[in-house]
């Protein structure tokens, strides 16, 4: 019988900030954001949720701050 696979991610814990436009600015203008959106990212993490997809057991593991974006992301 073979074993699942098991992966430990060490590395990066960040949030991701999603903008959404219509339309990226011409160089040196501006452009209006239609929405914000914070997820939590970061490449090991990012790395975590994609090989979960996969259905290997995955683990994370990395430093998370003392501040709003770290709380947002225990809970995300």
């Amino acid at each position: 019988m073979e074993q699942k696979k098991k992966v430990l991610s060490l590395g990066t814990v960040a949030m991701d900030v999603i903008l959404e436009t219509r339309e990226l600015p011409k160089e040196d203008g501006f452009g209006f954001i239609d929405s914000e959106r914070l997820v939590p990212g970061g490449s090991a993490a990012n790395l975590s949720v994609a090989l979960a997809r996969y259905g290997i057991d995955t683990y994370q593991t990395g430093k998370i701050g003392d501040d709003k974006y770290g709380d947002e992301f225990r809970r995300g």
